[in-house]
């Protein structure tokens, strides 16, 4: 009877033990510390805090990761006076993962050398404080770096296999106890194994690991939230893949190391199309290795084609820039479309108008948008930004050889110079931009951004900072409406907190931005630096 009871627990626990992993599924808890960035020529001081977004980004839409907030990550460490940035050592790392409560740290450093771009990682694990991969990737263009960064998180999940188990058999089909809340997908392979003997230390007697005898391996077909359906590729015999096998998903990627393209562009909205094949150009597309014609065409641009020969196992990335044919199609500006305003306010006009011929008001517009849209690819680490600039530089080269007496082209020039983060260049033609309208309230206003954002590199501070006061107070003073006074103000505020320290001056022009225009978006900037 003994023996009969001791046998049905036996067999009870070989069928719940396999369900209960299903059940107690966790994902992964992962932290991931911004990039430390090394070298010098990087295109913005926040690229190591944007490849932690991209790569965390790329974790989370795995599914099998559980990624700690950088709000929380960032809590913690200034509580405990740590840094966020890459530059920690094993030990280090593996306190901050502790703080966090997580299994692995990620860490890692952007270099840049000549013309190479090099993003690497390093994934430590918290308990054993120790390395336990290291992944990176490299590039010549600074555009494809998101692309790379999720290149190197895909090879990073490779470094964390799924485990699960058989749970059904069924004729040519497995289901296992893993599936899309384990971030598992339709097409990912699974290796089965069976465990064998012990491996034991001949002298210590301490267990290194146990044996591994693989029995086949499944692809899957189908995925549920808790399980997934897969088809039986390989078996060892007829039979071998049963029910309470172990799977572990396949590292290698399922690709089949295809070489993948990537084709830069200038300008970068042309078209691209491969000639001798029938699938359209995407980028990062896989293709076979061989020969492949290449065109590349814009409005305004002279096409261009040339063939590549594609190596195995090898990506290629391409240049390729277009030639202006001096003629573009112009763009059509419907009348019921406002022109997108800079900073909430109409394009600004200066008042004499400066002898700008009425058939250059489209180009004026165009300008105004592209630098428009390259202050905000700038301000989100969009690292294209300088193609929309260019497009604006071409554009009033030719406004100003037909109207050297215009004030707004001019003030154009200068807009396009604080983009650029030129301000002792924008100054030069702002100046110039009132020299031909001394009541141009808007370049007064830039003038004063300028010297501003001039003072600010260090030089010179305190004699910048008086003149972008100046500049302030003769915008101010041109008719601008309340709302605008207000925004005026409360730059000056900024101009002594920051550049003439002295906090009672500004104070008072915060308060007088308030008082000026209640409600407006520069009485709610003001209030935040009164409090």
């Amino acid at each position: 009877m003994q023996k009969i009871i001791a046998s049905f627990i036996a067999l009870t626990f070989l069928i719940i033990s396999p369900l209960s992993v299903s059940a107690g599924f966790k994902k992964t808890r992962i932290a991931v510390l911004d990039f430390q960035i090394q070298g010098e020529g990087h295109e913005t001081a926040d690229m190591g805090k944007i490849v932690a977004e991209w790569l965390i980004t790329a974790f989370v839409k795995n599914g099998r990761f559980e990624v700690i907030e950088r709000s929380l990550l960032k809590k913690i460490l200034e509580e405990q006076k740590l840094v966020m940035t890459g530059v920690v050592n094993e030990s280090s790392a593996s306190q901050i993962g502790k703080l966090l409560g997580v299994e692995v740290v990620i860490s890692g450093s952007i270099m840049r050398y000549q013309k190479v771009l090099e993003v690497n990682a390093r994934i430590i694990d918290v308990e054993n404080a120790s390395v336990v991969a290291a992944e990176g990737v490299k590039s010549t263009s600074v555009t494809r770096l998101e692309d790379m960064v999720y290149e190197m998180a895909e090879k990073i999940i490779n470094d964390f296999p799924l485990k699960g188990y058989i749970v059904q058999r069924d004729g040519k089909n497995v289901v296992i106890d893993l599936g899309g809340s384990a971030g598992v997908k339709k097409g990912m392979q699974f290796i089965v194994y069976k465990e064998g003997n012990v491996i034991k230390h001949p002298k210590t007697g301490e267990i290194l690991d146990v044996q591994r005898i693989e029995t086949g391996r499944v692809e899957i077909v189908s995925v549920r939230g808790k399980i997934s359906e897969a088809k039986i590729i390989k078996e060892q015999r007829p039979g071998s893949l049963k029910y309470g096998h172990m799977v572990i998903s396949v590292v290698e990627s399922q690709t089949g190391n295809k070489p993948r393209l990537f084709v830069n562009t200038d300008p970068q909205d042309a078209r691209v199309r491969i000639l001798n094949i029938n699938p359209p150009y995407r980028r990062g597309m896989e293709l076979k290795a061989g020969k492949y014609h290449i065109e590349v065409s814009a409005p305004g641009h002279k096409t261009k084609k040339e063939w590549i020969y594609l190596q195995p196992d090898q990506n290629m990335e391409i240049d390729i820039r277009l030639v202006e044919t001096g003629y573009r199609r112009p763009k059509k500006i419907r009348a019921s479309e406002p022109l997108p305003p800079p900073s909430g306010r109409k394009m600004p006009q200066s008042p004499a108008y400066g002898g700008v011929q009425f058939n250059t008001q489209p180009t004026l517009k165009r300008i105004d948008m592209l630098l428009q849209e390259a202050a905000r690819q700038k301000a989100a680490g969009n690292y294209q930004w300088k193609q929309q600039t260019k497009k604006a530089a071409r554009l009033l080269k030719n406004l100003l050889k037909q109207n050297r007496r215009s004030p707004v082209v001019y003030y154009y020039y200068g807009k396009y110079y604080m983009t650029e983060g030129l301000y002792k260049h924008a100054v030069k033609y702002l100046t110039k931009a009132i020299r031909f309208d001394k009541n141009y309230s808007a370049a007064h206003e830039l003038l004063g951004d300028a010297y501003y954002f001039w003072g600010k590199q260090g030089r010179s501070a305190a004699k910048l900072g008086k003149r972008a006061l100046n500049a302030y107070k003769t915008a101010a003073a041109t008719g601008y409406k309340n709302n605008l006074k207000a925004m005026i103000y409360y730059k000056m505020g900024n101009i002594y907190a920051e550049l003439l320290t002295n906090i009672n001056k500004a104070n008072n022009y915060w308060q007088k931005a308030v008082s000026t225009a209640p409600g407006s978006t520069a009485a709610r900037l003001a209030k935040k630096k009164l409090t």
